[in-house]
């Protein structure tokens, strides 16, 4: 199909003879519309050196046949243990890895859906799949945010020559890092806590401070720290009632992919 013709086509056995014993390296036609992945594969099936040529091993590993995501009876179980997962790591606020996660169940649930037969189980899979795209999605953004934020937190030498003629700023924005330390540290309910509190004196101080880029850069923070109470509060909740829970189990009358 690449070529146009058949391998080898030739006049006479001569000629044909001819082509077989050549040395010549196989080459794709220069106008052929293939991926980068299928033309390594091509060439490397079609060297003329038998020792040269990709071992069977390599043949069925290449990612561009991914028999590991080929429609199976075991690609639901995959893509509900690593949905699991995903879940977890989301309620942990850990998301970049949450994302990192969704994104592997959901290279096994689409040939898990190729492969279902069940229209209403095909439907029910389909439904929980297109949550999980939005959860990663809404993450996704949700990173790119929280980038552009660190990045927006560059002025940061600004506000700290502002403080040295503000103490309670200056208290305030220490309450604050030691909240960010409790924070990463996973001590979410002393760092909700510890964010109250710098909020509490921040508050009153940013009403206070004159429209400049520092009233800027301390509401900018101001507002982070808030957004991020929010979270911590929300997570805490969730723990506290168990919910967002994966059922495990798949059966014939039921998908349960929660």
């Amino acid at each position: 199909a690449l070529f146009g013709v058949a391998p080898f086509r030739s006049r006479t056995f001569s000629e044909l003879e001819q082509k077989i014993r050549s040395s010549q390296e196989i080459r794709l036609p220069t106008d052929s519309k293939v991926s980068k992945e299928c033309k390594y594969l091509l060439l490397s099936l079609l060297q003329r050196d038998p020792k040269q040529r990709m071992s069977f091993e390599e043949f069925f590993a290449h990612p561009f046949l991914d028999l590991e995501h080929a429609p199976s009876d075991l690609c639901l179980a995959q893509a509900v243990s690593l949905v699991s997962e995903a879940v977890k790591l989301d309620q942990a606020l850990n998301y970049k890895e949450a994302v990192q996660m969704y994104c592997r169940a959901l290279d096994y649930f689409v040939p898990a859906l190729q492969y279902e037969r069940n229209t209403a189980k095909k439907n029910a899979i389909r439904e929980k799949v297109n949550g999980y795209v939005a959860r990663a999605e809404e993450l996704k953004l949700h990173l790119k945010q929280r980038s552009a934020s660190k990045i927006a937190r560059e002025p940061g030498h600004v506000l700290r020559e502002y403080a040295k003629g503000n103490p309670q700023l200056a208290d305030g924005l220490k309450l604050a890092e030691i909240a960010e330390v409790r924070d990463e540290k996973g001590v979410f309910s002393s760092a909700l806590e510890q964010y109250r509190t710098a909020l509490a004196v921040l508050i009153p101080i940013l009403k206070d401070i004159p429209n400049t880029q520092v009233k800027e850069i301390v509401g900018s923070e101001v507002q982070r720290y808030m957004r991020r109470a929010e979270e911590i509060k929300a997570y805490l909740k969730l723990s506290e009632e168990g919910t967002l829970e994966i059922g495990q189990e798949v059966d014939d009358k039921m998908c349960c992919i929660q």
